[in-house]
């Protein structure tokens, strides 16, 4: 007696899987189809966009960073560049060295030291603390800077607070603060110039905000399709078609890839508009499109098969 022996997939039932998933990609009929397909799939799908969503802004950022936060004056950074020589002598005396990452002073004595620097009708308020030096108090800041920094009002220029910690700066301007970590290299302010100084500070503000696209990406196209994913799974499973988490996690794994292709695409074309900011909204309507109409339209299984022949005996 023969035993049957299961047909193997020939190039063309290839092809028409692809073409298939292909069309799963934009018509979620054919998406359906996929709901029970290995979860190492969509994790797949998920992690290389996660992988692709930053590379544009951040390859743009690598190459034209420091313009960018000079041009757009980012965090009010044209008063380090604007200063004169006689203000920027009272950041020198201050004797400050920064080196692999750490700020370190010739008087560690001084503990905390603050001045503010005019410029026309900008002001640039100058905070340095020593406190991480400082095992006593053991603390990552002697006051709370910002608060006392809003109770100064300025209504004919802006307002820019500059806290220099040991390992790492706060900047605050128009409203925003955030903090950067130093960079690498090193930088004696006693020989710097003005350049120099303002230079390195804005080459660490870049450095950091490339770290933080990266957390911005794994929070995008992870965290949210995950959260979303078990959402929809607790809202639909009892009316919506399908039931299982897996089937979820296997629609939101096919509906990641035409958004990061649009948002990884354009953000090549227009690197300046940060792109990616934008991908968890667009996920968010593509997934609902996608999950409603396999949930809920009737129909759905009415779609193309790859048929396989029965084997002969």
């Amino acid at each position: 007696m023969e035993t049957s022996k299961k047909k193997k997939l020939s190039f063309k039932d290839i092809m028409m899987m692809i073409w298939i998933f292909i069309k799963a990609l934009v018509r979620p009929k054919y998406a359906y189809r996929f709901r029970n397909m290995y979860l190492f799939l969509p994790v797949i799908l998920l992690v290389i966009s996660w992988i692709l969503l930053p590379i544009p802004i951040q390859s743009y950022m690598r190459k034209n960073g420091r313009s960018e936060f000079i041009n757009r004056n980012i965090n009010n950074v044209d008063v380090l560049y604007d200063l004169d020589e006689e203000n920027y002598q009272k950041i020198k005396n201050l004797n400050l060295t920064f080196d692999l990452k750490i700020m370190t002073a010739a008087n560690e004595a001084i503990d905390s030291y603050e001045f503010i620097i005019e410029k026309g009708n900008d002001k640039l308020y100058i905070v340095v603390d020593l406190c991480e030096l400082d095992s006593v108090r053991n603390r990552v800041a002697h006051y709370d800077y910002v608060n006392f920094f809003d109770t100064y009002v300025n209504e004919e220029g802006t307002n820019t607070l500059l806290v220099l910690y040991n390992s790492k700066f706060l900047i605050r301007s128009k409203g925003f603060s955030n903090y950067y970590v130093y960079e690498n290299g090193s930088i004696d302010l006693a020989t710097a110039s003005n350049a120099d100084f303002a230079n390195y500070l804005v080459d660490a503000m870049v450095s950091t905000t490339l770290t933080t696209y990266g957390y911005y990406a794994a929070l995008y196209a992870l965290v949210v399709p995950l959260a979303l994913c078990l959402f929809t799974f607790i809202i639909f499973k009892t009316n919506g078609r399908i039931k299982k988490f897996r089937n979820y996690f296997n629609v939101c794994g096919i509906a990641s890839v035409i958004p990061t292709l649009l948002v990884f695409i354009f953000s090549w074309i227009f690197p300046e508009l940060s792109l990616i900011q934008f991908y968890a909204p667009i996920y968010l309507a593509y997934y609902f499109f996608f999950i409603g109409i396999i949930c809920f339209k009737k129909n759905i299984d009415n779609i193309v098969v790859i048929k396989e022949e029965k084997p002969v005996d």
